[in-house]
């Protein structure tokens, strides 16, 4: 429950891109998506990293716990709160590579009905790993700004005066 819980953004975006993609293979155009599958156009993936940064953004703004999720990079426990998004991360690019070498490398008449189901599930998880990368980065940028802030504001002439006065 806790992983779907802090990940609910990216599961979403997984089902839409996931739809997103049956949608094009069931309402193939000129044959695209042939071409795709056949010649792993660099278009298509370029297309799939904006729609995940679109993704990312409108996640953030729905998010409904970002207040939560920001007391908790100030507090300092960021690191142990998104540890587990590194290594998902690390494991979906892992995917994707491998997927585009099965792509490149494989021959089409050997891979053509695992290709088709690997075509949309690639889709999912590009989406997917752009937006939990995004968010990821978003959140350590903030807290490092706060971080700055914070330690700015303790050292003011004003406030070591007012220390100083109080005494």
């Amino acid at each position: 429950m806790k992983f779907i819980k802090n990940s609910w953004i990216e599961i979403v975006s997984f089902i839409v891109f996931f739809v997103f993609a049956l949608y094009l293979m069931n309402n193939d155009v000129n044959g695209f998506v042939k071409n795709v599958l056949t010649s792993f156009d660099m278009a298509m993936t370029i297309a799939s990293i904006f729609i995940g940064l679109f993704g990312a953004m409108f996640g953030l703004i729905m998010a409904k716990d970002v207040n939560e999720l920001f007391d908790n990079m100030i507090k300092n426990r960021i690191f142990n709160y998104y540890k587990w998004k590194v290594w998902e991360s690390v494991i979906i690019s892992f995917i994707v590579l491998i997927y585009s070498f099965l792509l490149k490398f494989i021959s089409y008449a050997i891979t053509v009905v695992i290709l088709k189901y690997l075509y949309v599930l690639w889709f999912g998880l590009i989406g997917y790993f752009f937006v939990s990368v995004i968010i990821m980065m978003w959140f350590f940028i903030k807290a490092i700004l706060d971080t700055q802030e914070r330690n700015a504001s303790l050292r003011t002439p004003a406030d070591s005066y007012d220390k100083i006065n109080k005494k």
